[in-house]
């Protein structure tokens, strides 16, 4: 899972948060399974004024915690039928399908999905609820 973070450079801001919320071993490990929303740094800098002002660490690690699920979800998604799970922050986010069969994520467009070892990263170019961290 890790691996396949750090190659991409879109989610180096994702990849601080990551590091914040002390979640790097645990995605570098092939034994454990996670859901991961991994938001674009252009997705960050969009949201960045409408965030809380926190303490920079604080903020990155409720970032990290509200687009990591810490169990793999795969369920199969109908158009109208979404799923639901929970974050590691405790919150719930949802997942649904579209008619023409595209993938959105509490109301964020998935752009990209990507099944790895580890799990599986959904790159998404909007934060899911930025007027609420943490």
């Amino acid at each position: 899972m890790w691996s396949s973070l750090e190659a991409d450079q879109r989610l180096s801001m994702f990849r601080l948060c990551c590091d914040a919320a002390g979640l790097v071993a645990a995605m570098s490990s092939t034994s454990a399974k996670f859901t991961v929303f991994a938001f674009t740094n252009e997705a960050y800098d969009a949201a960045r004024p409408n965030l809380a002002d926190l303490p920079t660490d604080q903020l990155l690690a409720g970032l990290a915690n509200d687009h990591v699920a810490s169990r793999l979800y795969l369920a199969a998604i109908k158009p109208d039928s979404p799923a639901t799970m929970a974050v590691i922050s405790g919150r719930t986010v949802s997942m649904s399908k579209t008619a023409s069969g595209d993938l959105v994520t509490s109301g964020v467009p998935v752009a990209e999905r990507r099944l790895v070892d580890g799990g599986v990263i959904y790159i998404i170019t909007k934060l899911l609820d930025p007027n609420d961290h943490p």
